[in-house]
């Protein structure tokens, strides 16, 4: 694995933990279907039934429940990630709940639905 494309856990960079972990399911609309998603992309978050979209990126985990490493693993087309909000952590406290949908995005459009199956503060 090259130097530039092995991924750097936000937990390192941070010196924090993350704030949420979720299921994921790539259902990626037919407008960006040429995107690859990949470990350290930077899709935004978005709950199910708003039009607000939020600088909560994902991080994703192998099927072990680690961190993947690299930037060229192809990642699963469902799997989990722990997810970083990279703002005000205050708007989230009550819309994280188990089990609310979301969604990451691309612009207005659809990379995958995703749902909170933890929640870390």
């Amino acid at each position: 694995m090259r130097e530039t494309n092995k991924h750097i856990s936000y937990t390192n960079l941070t010196k924090k933990n993350p704030d949420f972990q979720v299921d994921y399911v790539l259902k990626i609309d037919k407008e960006i279907e040429d995107i690859i998603p990949y470990q350290g992309m930077r899709c935004d978050f978005r709950y199910k039934n708003e039009n607000i979209s939020y600088m909560i990126y994902p991080e994703i985990l192998d099927k072990n429940g680690q961190i993947i490493n690299s930037r060229d693993e192809e990642m699963n087309s469902e799997g989990k990630a722990f997810m970083w909000i990279f703002g005000d952590k205050d708007l989230h406290k009550n819309k994280l709940l188990l089990g609310t949908e979301g969604y990451w995005v691309v612009g207005s459009y659809t990379l995958a639905e995703v749902v909170i199956t933890h929640v870390f503060f």
